[in-house]
């Protein structure tokens, strides 16, 4: 009777366990691996939403009509299903931190080299504009929502299973704030919506937010797999 009491006793009240957060160690917050992660969430986040946000407004810029909007808008969920499938299997065959690299490098690419260019080039030839926006469109949705599926996966090889109670909680917050802040930053940069050309900096902002992630992502593995050599530089497939 009294251990039972003893042990009721010790036990936090509810409100102590609803504000009490699991922080990680302090020794694993100090590492390079743990700062590239955060970084690269950070920036990911602040990039991943504007386009799917923008991308009716987008289009109207090109001509399209608000009902081929909502269809662009259709598209790039349907994508966005298709990746986060898709890259499981792409994850086991190559590795997590691979894939992980991979999607978000395409994601980068993708939206420097056609939704940048179709700002620049839509006002003088539309065509030109529309193919580069629908290719940018399927890419990106393939590929940046693929980022999301490999986000947990990536978390459990950089810093294992059993930190990952202290590290998730870290990781997605620092992705609510940054969604929360570069979607409006990058409308803030849209002064009229009449053009292609008035999202040049939105496109130019956004692609330099996912080269920021992917410079991170690569620095994350690369300090994962010198951890995993002993401290020796000895590379390794398949992360």
């Amino acid at each position: 009777m009294a251990a039972s009491l003893q042990v009721a006793n010790t036990r936090p009240s509810w409100a102590t366990a609803l504000f009490k957060v699991p922080l990680p160690p302090r020794n694993l917050v100090l590492t390079r691996k743990f700062l590239a992660q955060s970084i690269n969430a950070f920036f990911q986040s602040a990039a991943y939403y504007t386009p799917i946000f923008y991308i009716a407004a987008f289009s109207k810029t090109l001509g399209y009509k608000d009902t081929d909007g909502a269809n662009f808008t259709a598209l790039s969920n349907a994508c966005n299903a298709i990746g986060k499938v898709g890259v499981g299997f792409i994850a086991d065959r190559i590795g997590r931190l691979d894939s992980f690299f991979l999607t978000t490098l395409l994601s980068c690419t993708s939206t420097a080299g056609l939704w940048v260019s179709s700002t620049v080039l839509g006002s003088s030839d539309v065509e030109l504009g529309r193919a580069l926006f629908i290719t940018f469109t399927v890419v990106y949705g393939l590929f940046a929502s693929a980022y999301i599926g490999l986000f947990s996966p990536a978390l459990v090889e950089l810093f294992g299973i059993s930190e990952m109670p202290h590290i998730t909680g870290i990781m997605y917050m620092l992705q609510g704030a940054a969604g929360l802040m570069g979607t409006p930053l990058a409308g803030f940069l849209v002064t009229e919506s009449t053009s292609p050309g008035s999202y040049l900096y939105m496109a130019v902002l956004v692609g330099s937010f996912m080269f920021i992630s992917t410079v991170s992502v690569q620095w994350a593995r690369i300090e994962l797999m010198v951890e995993r050599a002993g401290g020796k530089w000895q590379w390794t497939w398949g992360l």
